[in-house]
């Protein structure tokens, strides 16, 4: 890695000119890749909902894009790490860039956590930095990059290189942002009262039937209200409705 002696502003103009989500990703991972990331990963969402995210929904929607190893994101979604992850934890509370290394080092640790960092590394996931985006509408997202260098070889580099990845992270935030807001001007989609509530509960991973039992329905109408509101967002599972409708604000958890 060569840090500041990159110059990134080719990638800064490209991400400002990108037309769609693929370019998005495109330009996001060569960028870093270059600068000696090879690993990378975008994830966003709102702030309130972040605690009743289920793992399916974080792991399979809430991940605009990454490069990281299935391995690790299937192991990821099984143990619901999202829910103890200590680097997004801090970078729930703080703008500024997050070593993995100094996180891991962190004396209130408990078990589970130390297992997290100690299972990245048995997936190729030595060493990294954590960059989290914070939006005026409470909207989050992480941008986290690996790198396969030596421990005291990325410590003693990562002073010169924060600034750059930091910068990057703003704009390919910045790209996505734009383009979702393009997207929603052209999203006129309406759900019905219903539709909203057996939607939120879903959201919170309830079946069904627990639906049924919460709002006082049959199952049969739970299901019809989940047909129609994957009808109107053109999704074909309800993990995909959830992310969808949150995403697009539609409902709220």
């Amino acid at each position: 890695m060569n840090g500041l002696q990159h110059d990134v502003s080719g990638y800064v103009a490209g991400l400002a000119d990108c037309n769609d989500i693929d370019e998005v990703r495109r330009c996001f991972h060569a960028a870093y890749s270059e600068i000696g990331f090879p690993v990378s990963i975008y994830v966003q969402f709102h702030l309130p909902e972040y605690d009743q995210l289920s793992a399916p929904v974080f792991s399979q929607q809430m991940v605009v894009s990454t490069t990281f190893p299935d391995e690790w994101r299937e192991r990821y979604r099984e143990q619901n790490y999202h829910r103890i992850d200590p680097i997004f934890q801090r970078c729930r509370h703080s703008v500024m860039p997050q070593v993995w290394m100094d996180v891991s080092e962190d004396a209130g640790l408990n078990q589970r956590q130390h297992r997290l960092f100690s299972e990245a590394i048995e997936c190729g996931l030595p060493n990294g930095v954590a960059i989290p985006i914070h939006g005026p509408n409470r909207e989050f997202a992480v941008v986290s990059l690996a790198a396969d260098e030596p421990a005291m070889e990325f410590k003693r580099r990562i002073p010169h290189y924060k600034h750059t990845v930091h910068l990057l992270a703003i704009h390919v935030h910045a790209a996505v942002q734009r383009l979702a807001q393009d997207d929603d001007a052209n999203f006129g989609v309406k759900l019905t009262p219903r539709e909203r509530e057996c939607l939120e509960w879903t959201a919170r991973g309830k079946s069904s039937w627990a639906i049924s039992a919460i709002l006082e329905l049959s199952e049969r109408t739970v299901n019809f209200h989940l047909a129609n509101a994957m009808s109107k967002l053109e999704v074909t599972n309800r993990t995909h409705a959830v992310a969808k409708s949150l995403y697009s604000g539609l409902i709220e958890i």
